[in-house]
């Protein structure tokens, strides 16, 4: 995610929010800590503020999210999906999650976010068929 999108996203985040404090909405993991695991239920997308996660699936590393990264997107696509990863915490890191509906309410303020995220998914899903 761009950075100016990342900044928008989190403007838009503390608005809803009521709250300019961004610590207010981190969710702060230690090293070696489960984000979620496969086939958990997806109820939130993250966005690394620091630190960085590793995307696991069984023995396999499938990605590492580092600061300015999303992952956990498909939450917010389809809200009742199952998660087909795990997330752990590869060193201690400061997430903040976003709940789907939180995410609509951005995209109708903000829609190149949501036009964005598309591209990621896009690449994603290219980088994944190459594989």
């Amino acid at each position: 995610m761009t950075s100016e999108n990342l900044s928008v996203l989190m403007r838009e985040l503390r608005l809803l929010d009521g709250d300019s404090n961004r610590e207010s909405l981190i969710v702060q993991k230690k090293r070696g800590a489960s984000v979620f695991k496969m086939g958990d239920k997806g109820r939130f997308m993250f966005i690394v503020i620091e630190g960085a996660v590793e995307l696991k699936s069984k023995d396999s590393l499938l990605a590492t999210a580092r600061a300015g990264d999303i992952f956990g997107e498909m939450a917010l696509i389809h809200p009742d999906s199952l998660r087909t990863a795990d997330a752990v915490a590869k060193e201690d890191s400061d997430l903040i999650p976003i709940h789907r509906q939180r995410f609509l309410e951005i995209i109708k303020r903000e829609p190149e976010v949501a036009i964005e995220l598309l591209g990621l998914f896009a690449s994603r899903l290219m980088a994944a068929n190459e594989k």
